[in-house]
């Protein structure tokens, strides 16, 4: 930047660590306004005076004269090509540096530029900053730092704008250092190596000084690495083989042919990354990533997946094999070069026993694969193991899925006792690695979650176990569908209740009140058991909800066991318990034939498929009444009506009475010669006289009527199903004719009248 030198006592602002302050003309006075009091630096011979500033600081200069230039530069020197990487490392404590430094602006000063301190030959236009190297004891204190000339005399070759510098420091053994090269230009201007480039002072490129060959300590059975999901896994076909090392191992180095495993033919060998610390949850691998034993590395060697080889075998282990796992010649190397060739460990028993549930049956037999057990019922689990534990009995705990939390049973390991709970059991030892498992009989109706464990009689004391744990039955014990679990839950179903089934005669509900019908013939009583029997309001006990609530289609969630027999059916003190009819034995009808008018109660019990039936009798009340009559409103003079359908008694007497204000009738049938059909009668009292002596739901009729009136016929329902095998009875049929026919509206659902609906002629 240009300043014109007649610009005396102006102010500038400068955002820079270092700058060089050159003046053409004679320069009287350079101040650090902040510090007027601190005399400014310049070469003994009265050449270019330089000033160290910081950002934002502000520099004045004063000229005896008006002519004159200010130049500053604050361009850093360029550091590249830099060896060896970040994260090496070396077997040998001399390590050997190259790197590029260059400026194209001030220039980087020759030796003769830069004389030191103490008036020898040595200069130092570059300068190593190195930490004081670290090991496991020292890794959580902050380092000390040291600085290292570089020679020019034997380190630099000239290039364009700097230099190629070719180094070697000689570290210390067995540390881990973080280094990196500062370099200053004329200016003053300062750089340093930055290894990943994101201008991050606090990252400098960490080298490893490793003199020592990976140490073998220890080899663990039955374990292997998920790279996936970053945890521990359960594989009783891999060996976890462990090194305790200041670097990594180096993969490429790491063969089938390193291992040998007593009695077993090793199929692969494995080495995997540490993951970030922000991808895994230590938690997840439980004991198998337990803290507490550092490397060298500072990390603990359970979690030093980069020090681990993992041995995946042909075939896999026994639950206690221990089988030595010996390194041969030509072995494993780490980064830094060194070679293990040797080592010898039996690996540790990290298997844990695996139990089987042989069976699990209930004194309760069924039809289905599931298991269910009523009221009374035991049910009995046979179990074994693949190895001893180390108790006499396995720990036994027996959940009521549906049940608030609580309500767990825990079987006693020593003496066999329950302890607290809803549901108690039994182990009875039948050997060292089989048990039987007595289960009382269900307290609730619902599911029930089995669980077994024990841990083995190794010094791990390996923890294994069948079932879902209690404390995650809300997770594991259904999938996410709703299904139960099967792959990892081990159940039983109870049920020591059945609920009373919804009741509909003649489609009209009935519950605790008693219902009015329409007579029909037949009367169609239904009795749902897979719907509630009532709605209950929040005040409900659970008395009242397990009876009225719920239903045996859905006691539970993915209830197995839903079927009912009725076992009586019994209208008036008569046993119709043959006439109930079902088709998947949970909805059921019984059909009633010419019921007579009047109060009714039908007495009912049933059973389910756990032996539970209704507490008390279900009664069922109802009255039967006579079907309104059909009602037409009719006018005087001329009224042209139908009938919606077939009256109780046709006769033209019955139809229209001595209390119908008609006199005369016309209908027409075309099939007769003239069509017309006519019936009078003198008075209201006298007998009806004429052709037409019925009135019936297949005619339409013109009715003379002599006051406004309300006529009311009888007309009962349709009638439903069929007599034994013969067809069911089918829908009206108008026949229709050649010529004119006057027919009527009918009613082809038999129900419009009953239901309050509107009947219309409607032609489609």
């Amino acid at each position: 930047m240009d300043t014109p030198a007649g610009a005396a006592s102006n102010e500038n602002k400068f955002v820079a660590a270092v700058m060089l302050v050159e003046l053409d003309g004679e320069a009287t006075d350079v101040k650090d306004s902040g510090n007027n009091d601190i005399p400014v630096y310049k070469h003994t011979d009265g050449s270019v005076p330089r000033l160290q500033v910081d950002e934002e600081d502000e520099i004045e200069i004063e000229f005896y004269n008006l002519r004159g230039d200010v130049e500053v530069e604050n361009e850093a020197p360029e550091i590249s090509n830099f060896a060896p990487e970040h994260e090496s490392a070396f077997d040998d404590s001399d390590v050997e540096y190259t790197f590029t430094v260059t400026d194209t602006h001030s220039g980087l000063p020759e030796p003769e530029d830069l004389p030191d301190a103490d008036g020898d030959d040595a200069y130092m236009p570059a300068v190593a900053l190195i930490s004081k190297g670290q090991t496991v004891s020292t890794m959580p204190v902050a380092p000390g730092y040291g600085f290292a000339p570089i020679r020019d005399d034997k380190d630099f070759d000239e290039i364009d704008d700097g230099f190629d510098v070719e180094t070697t420091i000689v570290l210390r053994e067995n540390r881990i250092f973080y280094v990196t090269f500062i370099a200053c230009d004329n200016a003053g201007n300062c750089s340093f190596f930055d290894p990943d480039g994101n201008d991050d002072a606090e990252e400098l490129a960490e080298i490893t000084v490793d003199t020592e060959d990976p140490v073998f300590v220890e080899a663990r059975t039955g374990l292997t690495w998920d790279s996936t999901d970053n945890e521990y896994d359960d594989n009783r076909s891999f060996i976890q083989v462990i090194f305790n090392d200041l670097t990594k191992l180096n993969t490429e180095t790491v063969e089938i042919d390193d291992f040998v495993v007593e009695g077993h033919s090793i199929k692969d060998v494995h080495v995997f990354e540490n993951p970030d610390s922000d991808d895994v949850d230590w938690g997840d691998s439980g004991r198998y990533g337990a803290t507490g034993h550092p490397n060298k590395r500072g990390v603990d060697r359970y979690r030093d997946i980069e020090n681990v080889v993992f041995i995946e075998l042909e075939d896999d282990l026994l639950a206690d094999e221990t089988p030595d796992v010996t390194i041969v010649p030509n072995g494993v190397e780490d980064k830094a070069g060194n070679e293990q060739d040797d080592g010898d460990h039996e690996a540790d028993d990290w298997i844990s026993p695996k139990f089987t549930i042989v069976s699990i049956v209930s004194t309760r037999e069924t039809t289905q694969e599931e298991v269910l057990a009523g009221d009374d019922d035991e049910v009995t689990v046979v179990v074994t193991t693949d190895e001893r534990l180390d108790s006499t009995r396995p720990t036994v705990t027996v959940t009521y899925v549906n049940a608030p939390a609580g309500s767990v049973d825990t079987k006693g390991i020593a003496t066999g006792a329950a302890t607290g709970g809803n549901l108690n059991n039994s182990v009875e030892k039948v050997t060292n690695t089989e048990w039987i498992v007595t289960i009382t009989e269900p307290k609730a109706t619902g599911y029930y979650n089995f669980r077994i464990s024990g841990n083995d009689r190794s010094p791990q004391e390996n923890p294994g176990s069948e079932g879902v744990s209690p404390s995650a039955i809300v997770t594991d014990f259904f999938d996410a569908d709703g299904d139960v679990n099967v792959d990892d839950a081990i159940f039983f179903e109870g049920d020591i209740n059945l609920p009373k089934p919804q009741v509909r005669v003649s489609g009209v509900s009935v519950q605790d009140n008693e219902a009015d019908v329409e007579f029909r013939s037949p009367l169609f009583v239904e009795l749902d058991f897979a719907a509630n029997h009532a709605t209950c309001g929040a005040n409900a006990d659970t008395d009242e909800r397990m009876a009225n609530c719920t239903n045996e289609n859905s006691e539970y969630a993915e209830d197995n066991f839903d079927d009912i027999v009725v076992t009586s059916f019994v209208l008036d003190g008569v046993d119709l318990t043959d006439s109930v009819k079902t088709t998947d034995n949970q909805s059921f009808l019984v059909s009633l034939e010419s019921i007579s008018i009047g109060d009714h109660t039908a007495e009912v019990q049933a059973v389910d498929q756990a032996g539970n039936v209704f507490e008390d009798t279900l009664e069922i009340d109802f009255e039967v009444n006579d079907r309104d009559p059909f009602e037409k409103r009719l006018s005087p003079g001329w009224n042209l009506v139908s009938l919606p359908g077939e009256p109780a008694d046709s006769s033209i007497a019955a139809v229209f009475g001595p209390g119908v204000e008609v006199r005369t009738v016309y209908s027409y049938d075309p099939v007769i010669p003239g069509g017309w059909m006519v019936a009078v009668r003198e008075t209201l009292d006298s007998d009806w006289q004429g052709d037409l002596t019925e009135i019936t739901g297949q005619r339409g009729y013109w009715v003379l009527s002599d006051a406004i009136q309300d006529w009311e016929v009888s007309i009962p329902r349709l009638a439903g199903g069929a007599s034994g095998t013969g067809t069911p009875i089918q829908p009206p049929v108008i026949p229709m004719y050649a010529g004119w026919n006057l027919i009527p509206v009918t009613d082809v659902s038999g129900n419009a009248l009953s239901a309050g609906i509107e009947i219309s002629a409607k032609c489609t």
